[in-house]
């Protein structure tokens, strides 16, 4: 059932609501007038069919409450408005009722769990992210591991063969949830301008990048939590213009947003933390979000940290993108990635602390040509990281070339390869037209050797900022000092 506002008055605007079954509508409906009365729906109602039932154009208000196991392919320009609260939920997940789980040996086994799914995606060593459906108890994921005999507390195993669903926890008295819908909204049937706003996305089961939001061409979904999906939280795959806006985009399966042939998609105000919980290898693709064969993309203004991969990551085709005034803070890879691109702008950003114990840098361009990267405010730690780097390997064509890095405020505070890297293990003579110019370097000691740097034997070497601008003709008008304690932890 849905509550349907009939009419809405221009001068008084007062509403009156009335129970009606839910395709009875005189707003919406009314095919040629004015689509000035939104839908409104209740938690219970069939959210698929209301959609499908209106215009292009229509405005859904969906009121505070649980919206479970739905689904919905939008028409163009229709709106889903939850409620400021931020109490709207849509949860794609299935409660199995806890008197369904019987006692086998050390284990808890439940029958006639009838879901199927393909696999896809690359996992770390025992973990099963490949497969999208995900177990939940009292609202605490659980690892799904790889055997049933792997089984312990905190983990699960389902099998597709035999339908069971084996838990390593006692579950009387528990909420077990079962992510089994794939989608909340799904935009990739051609409809556009659609926004989704004010709505907590949770717990569907969208397979490796796949978003829990499909988004479409021209989409906005703005203030919008989504969270505990399997794949990615927001996906704009072949949707130009996209917008995601001021969401909190956390603790994702695999990544908080994603997005191919996506050009002029816009992410801005947004927080993105926590992302790859389902254990996906981050060096095939997990961690923040990652944007690939798209131009002119924004990324500016969020704040992502704590993602179990790495942070902002354009990559394969991505040219003119610009990234700026982000905070990016301790993700376990590098911090804001550009990847076989080119042209990007890379400015104003705040990254410290990424890269745990590794090596990984704060801002890496690896095999992308013609990018400024200046402005911007880099630490590492005193386990690892590095500072700046720049890389070529062989990718079967695109080199790192006539890049630009200027007037950046590096701390770097001995670990990790440097404050400043220059890498080529294929073709060093082609590296060429890389202009590293006035930065500042804040460092142990003035002899430290912060820089990592070809050597004319085809090697690397450390070496020191006074052999960067002797021997190496760069950071001519750069400076150095051990000003560290001022710089660390400011924001």
């Amino acid at each position: 059932m849905v509550d349907i506002a009939l009419c809405r008055s221009t001068t008084m605007m007062r509403r009156r609501f009335l129970t009606l079954p839910i395709l009875l509508n005189t707003g919406c409906l009314a095919r040629g007038a004015p689509l000035s009365s939104p839908v409104f729906v209740t938690p219970g109602a069939n959210l698929s069919a209301i959609a499908n039932a209106n215009p292009e154009g229509c405005v859904f208000i969906l009121q505070a409450g649980l919206y479970r196991m739905q689904s919905v392919t939008p028409k163009t320009g229709q709106q889903f408005i939850g409620d400021l609260s931020g109490t709207t939920l849509l949860n794609g997940s299935q409660v199995i009722p806890s008197g369904s789980f019987t006692l086998n040996g050390s284990v808890y086994v439940a029958n006639n769990i009838n879901v199927s799914a393909t696999s896809s995606g690359v996992c770390q060593p025992g973990y099963r992210c490949d497969m999208p459906n995900d177990v939940y108890i009292d609202g605490v994921l659980l690892q799904h591991v790889t055997s049933a005999f792997s089984v312990v507390a905190g983990t699960f195993y389902l099998d597709y063969t035999t339908h069971t669903l084996t838990l390593g926890m006692n579950p009387a008295g528990h909420m077990v949830e079962l992510s089994v819908v794939p989608c909340a909204f799904n935009g990739q049937q051609n409809a556009n301008n659609v926004v989704v706003k004010n709505i907590t996305i949770e717990k569907y089961a969208c397979p490796a990048e796949v978003g829990a939001i499909e988004a479409g061409i021209e989409w906005t979904v703005e203030n919008c939590e989504v969270r505990y999906n399997h794949g990615v939280g927001v996906n704009c795959a072949y949707a130009p213009g996209c917008r995601i806006r001021q969401c909190f985009l956390h603790h994702n399966g695999q990544e908080g947003y994603g997005g191919s042939a996506c050009d002029r998609v816009l992410i801005e105000y947004c927080e993105i933390a926590n992302n790859n919980t389902c254990g996906f290898d981050p060096t095939w693709e997990a961690g923040a979000g990652k944007i690939t064969g798209s131009h002119r993309v924004v990324i500016r203004r969020n704040y992502v940290h704590n993602n179990l991969g790495r942070g902002i990551w354009g990559d394969v085709g991505n040219n003119q993108a610009t990234y700026e005034g982000n905070t990016v803070d301790g993700n376990l890879y590098e911090g804001i990635t550009e990847e076989i691109g080119s042209d990007a702008i890379i400015r104003n950003n705040l990254c410290r602390r990424n890269g745990g114990t590794g090596n990984s840098s704060q801002i890496l361009l690896s095999n992308s040509s013609g990018c400024y990267v200046y402005d911007n405010i880099v630490e590492t730690t005193v386990s690892g990281g590095t500072g700046i780097a720049l890389v070529q390997d062989n990718r079967g064509g695109p080199l790192c070339q006539n890049n630009v890095i200027t007037r950046n405020n590096v701390t770097w505070l001995g670990a990790g390869f440097g404050a400043a890297c220059v890498f080529a293990d294929y073709d060093p003579s082609q590296m060429t037209g890389n202009r590293w110019l006035a930065n500042h370097y804040h460092v142990p000691t003035l002899s430290s050797t912060a820089f990592l740097w070809p050597n004319r034997s085809g090697g690397l070497s450390k070496i020191t900022f006074t052999e960067l601008q002797t021997t190496e003709n760069q950071e001519m008008s750069g400076t150095i000092d051990t000003n560290i304690k001022a710089l660390l932890g400011r924001k």
